[in-house]
């Protein structure tokens, strides 16, 4: 039937068909402080949407937004290195103002930070 449809069949796992991870992720521009959660909602949906393991993508995004979470936590972002890299540049795209200053603020402030690219994870962190 996927053949059919045009689809491939992955051989190691003839039930799954191929996924391909998406180019680029889109988020909704940054939100007032009454639409935040709404916000946080739709960007977590995208990455979910862009990768491909969802369920494992929805689990990691989520860490982002936990009460007692670490900068050196959200640095671990295998296996979600290239979803990772296309949601720091969605959030990038999105943030101005004020956002942009206490995000690059944030990230600047840890030493062991330093010389190391930014996580997206830590970014939507420091959004709280």
């Amino acid at each position: 039937m996927i053949k059919f449809l045009g689809g491939t069949v992955d051989q190691k796992s003839d039930d799954k068909p191929k996924v391909k991870e998406a180019d680029t992720i889109k988020v909704p521009a940054f939100p007032l402080a009454e639409t935040y959660r709404n916000w946080r909602i739709k960007t977590r949906e995208a990455v979910v949407a862009a990768s491909t393991d969802p369920d494992s993508a929805f689990k990691w995004v989520s860490e982002s937004w936990k009460e007692d979470q670490t900068l050196e936590a959200l640095r671990k972002v295998v296996p979600f290195a290239t979803l990772d890299a296309k949601l720091l540049s969605a959030l990038t795209n999105i943030i101005t103002g004020e956002a942009v200053a206490k995000t690059t603020v944030l990230i600047s402030m840890t030493p062991e930070t330093k010389r190391q690219r930014s996580k997206a994870k830590q970014d939507q962190r420091s959004f709280n």
